[in-house]
């Protein structure tokens, strides 16, 4: 069973998969709803507030700002996170806004469309982005949050509860999984870039925004056995953090399969019924005036 499950999940995006991109996983048709195009375009604005509002400080408590503080927004994995979460999202919200205005287009008409760079490169981002903001957030308010050194701003909300929030909603309303080939070197790739980016990074005497040597407590290079260990166990989360993803992924799926199956199950049956009182009334005859005499 365990083996049939990773087979199922060990597929990247194809060309069938197209269309889950476009709709929800709870709808019946197969078409783009406004609703659901909506809420694509109200989560993207929401992706853009937490975006901006993290580059330039907007909602963030009275703090002292070092020497190149703005400029070293880019060294946190936080705000790796934050950019992989706005560009899937408005890429989310630009596919369904062409799926919408190339006629509404079913599944069969979308299943003669190869899968595109821009596709792939969406896919990408959405699930490295799910699975990383859920290890931002559970990371930061397990290992890092000190409430005598960190405030809880608006800024801290945005970045460490509303975007896993955001994510999670998604991985429970749209029709496309996060899988594990190829999404998964994609997912641990990005986090072995930044294990590198932080070595790099120190070795070339670069500070935190409080002008510390190290950019987290826990990834500290003076002390190299002690973060290579960190890094490693942070991969082998970031594998366990992206299978747990896809599982839940799995569960949506046959929920959904369920549920409308015994839909469908139901509308087969009343067309079984009606043929079969088709069928049996297929002999009978209006009378005649001649049969009436």
């Amino acid at each position: 069973m365990v083996t049939r499950l990773w087979k199922t999940l060990r597929t990247g995006l194809k060309t069938e998969d197209i269309p889950s991109l476009h709709v929800c996983q709870w709808q019946s048709h197969k078409k783009v709803l406004l609703i659901y195009l909506f809420y694509r375009w109200i989560s993207a604005i929401i992706f853009l507030t937490v975006i901006v509002c993290s580059c330039i400080d907007i909602g963030r408590s009275d703090e002292k700002k070092y020497e190149d503080h703005y400029a070293k927004w880019w060294i946190y994995l936080t705000h790796w996170t934050v950019l992989m979460c706005f560009t899937q999202g408005w890429m989310a919200a630009l596919i369904c806004t062409k799926a919408l205005m190339d006629n509404n287009r079913d599944y069969v008409v979308v299943l003669q469309t190869k899968v595109g760079y821009i596709q792939q490169f969406y896919w990408l981002c959405y699930s490295a982005g799910t699975v990383y903001a859920f290890i931002v957030t559970f990371l930061y308010w397990t290992t890092v949050h000190d409430p005598e050194i960190h405030s809880f701003d608006l800024i801290n909300f945005f970045v460490h509860t509303v975007l896993a929030t955001l994510m999670f909603g998604d991985l429970l309303l749209v029709g496309h999984p996060v899988r594990m080939d190829p999404d998964l070197y994609f997912s641990t790739g990005v986090g072995l870039a930044y294990s590198i980016f932080t070595l790099v990074y120190y070795l070339a005497g670069g500070t935190d925004r409080k002008l510390n040597n190290s950019i987290y407590p826990l990834v500290n290079w003076e002390k190299p056995g002690k973060t290579i260990v960190v890094c490693v166990g942070a991969i082998f989360f970031v594998v366990f953090m992206h299978i747990l993803c896809c599982c839940v992924c799995k569960i949506r799926y046959l929920i959904h399969k369920k549920i409308f199956a015994k839909k469908e199950g139901k509308k087969m049956g009343t067309c079984k019924e009606h043929s079969k009182m088709l069928s049996e009334q297929k002999d009978f005859t209006i009378p005649t005036i001649l049969d009436l005499k």
